[in-house]
């Protein structure tokens, strides 16, 4: 019998418990049930009784199912959510690390050290050897004599004067423990890359290969904390469907007969909606393709978030559409210079005008050929 027909014989089981308690019972009696994992939110909205009890939310719930009226949440295979586990789990160290370096940046103002107006990163490898001498004790000379990057010592003079500040112990021991949290929360991400380089290896090769092809996504690691999150793209036939999940869809209200957009909710996938921003943001700094164009084009006219999660909303539809017909994507226009001359930036149109410009061409042909006849 096929996994459809088995599924079909047996008795069904329905939970919707918050968090992360629902994959055990999953997980643990998914081969003696057909498991439904409903929505909470779904489930409330439905429900007509208001006194609440345990027996009364079970009757009611079994009622929904009787009739068809609760809709299966998607739950990812194994592997996938697997991926999406290490993925999300990054995601966290990554904040966790942010934190620390804002906490940083909060004492290193209190003491009135301005070392972040000379340095772009105070947390790169320069930034951090002056932060731990600065930490030990050591005198601003013998801070200065170790750094050997050319790029601070022309800025040696204004870096000494900004770490002439006020130190007090109390700020110098939140600023020690908060690098070597830096340091140990580093190697915790290292050592999750690792395994998720390993993940990856057989997994969605091909999507991967055609994804790669949209301007602002540049690795794989990128674009396979995407596909984790969104598990199976053939549960959403349009890309309008897929953007209102993510969260990117703007909210609609319509009141006698005018539709007014407002902006989008928190409800969604937040770590999706993450990811598409970072690609969003990477993609309105490309020259030349249509994704920089609208984004452009966008921000004259409602400011760059806006236009920031116009592009992300872009961005994920073109993802569905490549995703479920299988194809690259292919940039519209020219994409580079054609014998070293400027091209200038055309605009877009469309099959009537093209064969306009053939006719043109054509004409332009045979007027020669008869000439030289």
């Amino acid at each position: 019998a096929s996994r459809t027909e088995k599924k079909a014989s047996l008795p069904q089981l329905i939970e919707h418990l918050p968090g992360i308690y629902w994959r055990i019972v999953y997980w643990a009696l998914q081969d003696c049930f057909e498991m439904i994992l409903a929505n909470a939110k779904e489930i409330h909205d439905l429900k007509q009784v208001r006194r609440k009890t345990d027996k009364r939310d079970c009757i009611w719930i079994a009622r929904l199912c009787l009739n068809d009226m609760i809709t299966p949440s998607y739950v990812p295979t194994w592997d996938i959510q697997q991926l999406k586990d290490l993925f999300r789990a990054r995601v966290n160290y990554v904040e966790m690390r942010t934190e620390c370096k804002n906490i940083i940046h909060k004492h290193l103002d209190i003491m009135n050290i301005r070392i972040g107006t000379y340095l772009s990163n105070i947390f790169g490898k320069a930034g951090t050897q002056i932060l731990n001498d600065l930490v030990k004790g050591c005198k601003i000379d013998q801070i200065m004599e170790r750094i050997t990057d050319r790029r601070i010592l022309k800025k040696k003079e204004d870096i000494m004067e900004s770490l002439q500040g006020t130190l007090n112990s109390s700020s110098i021991l939140i600023i020690k423990t908060h690098l070597e949290s830096i340091q140990d929360i580093n190697a915790k991400i290292s050592e999750l890359d690792a395994k998720i380089d390993d993940t990856l290896q057989n997994l969605h090769a091909e999507e991967l290969r055609i994804l790669l092809s949209i301007p602002g996504v540049g690795s794989e690691r990128v674009l396979a904390n995407i596909i984790s999150e969104i598990g199976d793209i053939s549960l959403f036939e349009t890309a309008d469907q897929l953007t209102s999940w993510a969260g990117l869809a703007p909210s609609s209200h319509s009141s006698g007969g005018k539709v007014i957009n407002g902006r989008i909710g928190k409800t969604g996938n937040r770590y999706l909606r993450r990811i598409l921003i970072q690609v969003a943001h990477a993609a309105a700094r490309t020259k030349g393709s249509v994704l920089g164009r609208f984004y452009r084009r966008v921000m004259r006219r409602r400011g760059a978030p806006i236009a920031i999660v116009a592009l992300a909303r872009k961005i994920l539809a073109i993802i569905h559409h490549l995703w479920k017909n299988m194809e690259p994507y292919e940039e519209p226009g020219f994409k580079k210079k054609v014998h070293h001359q400027k091209v200038h930036e055309c605009g877009e149109f469309g099959i009537s005008g093209a064969l306009a410009i053939i006719g043109k061409a054509e004409d332009k042909i045979g007027a020669a050929g008869g000439g030289c006849g």
